[in-house]
């Protein structure tokens, strides 16, 4: 009997569930960080000015957090589909082995494994894409939640402009290419008329999602890195 040699060895559902928890994390990386300051105060003088960390902002909103723990739900469903059609394929790889090439019946097992691996692909890359939109519109929606509660707090405490402070991270390491490109997007530079209002907007943004009705789910359990077979 001739060696049937699979096409691939991956275990691709795993590695695509892996790849939003690793996603996410990454999402949560800044939002470790503590503030011990107190509640700021609005300056004075005619242009009172406010900034916040829109980083710590993003990683630290229990809106976020929630949508989150849905998307990891949604990619844990995909995955356990990916998975039993995965063992599908790895017993039609095992059936194409017991024949030999070239006869009738390992021609017909060959064909309906080729059409399984096909569509298995185009699960894949569907749920891929449907993972990338999903987060988009989730990301969109909580920075136009954002800009609104950035709004009603300006309005309430008579700040006249509020800057989004991209001076507080540092410039990661980098080529030339992205590192012109990090320079290029940084606006603000130094200010000390400003007020800092990133714990005060964290504080009421939670407070409105909570009193929306909103739920924080529990952190995920930790996750081992996937095995290749």
């Amino acid at each position: 009997m001739s060696k049937f040699i699979p096409a691939t060895r991956q275990n691709l559902p795993t590695l695509l569930l892996m790849a939003v928890l690793i996603a996410l994390l990454g999402y949560q990386s800044v939002a470790n960080r503590t503030e011990t300051d107190p509640a700021p105060q609005a300056t004075t003088g005619s242009g009172k000015i406010a900034t916040f960390d829109l980083e710590k902002t993003f990683n630290s909103l229990d809106q976020k957090k929630a949508a989150d723990a849905t998307l990891l739900a949604v990619a844990e469903t995909m995955n356990a589909e990916g998975e039993a059609e995965h063992k599908k394929i790895k017993q039609m790889e095992a059936e194409l082995e017991d024949h030999l090439e070239g006869t009738p019946k390992f021609k017909e097992l060959l064909e309906k494994y080729s059409q399984a691996s096909y569509q298995y692909r185009a699960l894949l890359e569907f749920d891929k894409a449907k993972i990338d939109r999903e987060r988009a519109k989730t990301l969109k929606q909580i920075y136009v939640d954002i800009r609104k509660a950035v709004g009603v707090m300006a309005q309430e405490r008579g700040y006249d402009i509020v800057f989004v402070d991209d001076s507080i991270n540092e410039i990661p390491a980098a080529g030339e290419e992205e590192t012109n490109r990090q320079i290029s997007a940084r606006r603000m530079v130094y200010t000390s008329a400003s007020v800092d209002i990133t714990q005060e907007l964290i504080a009421h943004m939670n407070k409105s999602f909570k009193d929306a009705g909103g739920v924080v789910p529990p952190k995920p359990p930790t996750t081992a890195s996937p095995k290749t077979p």
